[in-house]
């Protein structure tokens, strides 16, 4: 569960993932395209129990990324079918125009069996995640980012835009 009071996220988990909003314009891009193939190299995060403050481009790109294979990921049942996810194409495609690249690469993806008693299923397996309760609650990047109305473009080009990680030590 989480309440918005006062411009301040609270959940009744032991980590916080917020989002400060400045108003600020869309910068160029600064990310990195590797010339061997014309790509943006994203690496996943680990984003749980912090503390953090993802304030460059591509420490959001890598958020925004993680969050979509937690949250558009989760369903697919197979590499293919991830990289014609809605969100997979979104981010791609504002890459590739921001950039002036051919997207983004996160490297080897693969589906991994899980057995557990009597569950059979088979998951995306990459090295990252999100706090399942700052992730649980969105389906897609979309619901994401309309939470927080922000477009996609702004969360990661907007330079007035940070992503805070905390947990409830501090």
């Amino acid at each position: 569960m989480k309440v918005i009071r006062r411009n301040v996220f609270e959940t009744n988990s032991s980590s916080t993932h917020s989002i400060s909003i400045k108003s600020g314009e869309i910068n160029n891009s600064n990310l990195f395209v590797n010339y061997e193939d014309n790509k943006v190299h994203v690496k996943f995060g680990e984003y749980g129990w912090g503390y953090d403050k993802l304030r460059t481009q591509s420490e959001r790109l890598s958020y925004v990324c993680t969050m979509l294979v937690e949250t558009e990921g989760k369903n697919v049942l197979s590499v293919d079918e991830f990289y014609n996810t809605n969100g997979f194409k979104q981010i791609n495609d504002l890459i590739a125009s921001k950039c002036n690249c051919d997207g983004i690469s996160f490297g080897e993806l693969k589906m991994e069996n899980y057995n557990w008693g009597d569950t059979n299923r088979v998951y995306l397996d990459f090295d990252g995640y999100i706090d399942h309760q700052s992730c649980e609650d969105y389906l897609n990047i979309d619901e994401f980012l309309k939470d927080w109305n922000v477009t996609l473009e702004e969360f990661i080009f907007n330079d007035g835009i940070t992503v805070i990680i905390d947990n409830d030590n501090h």
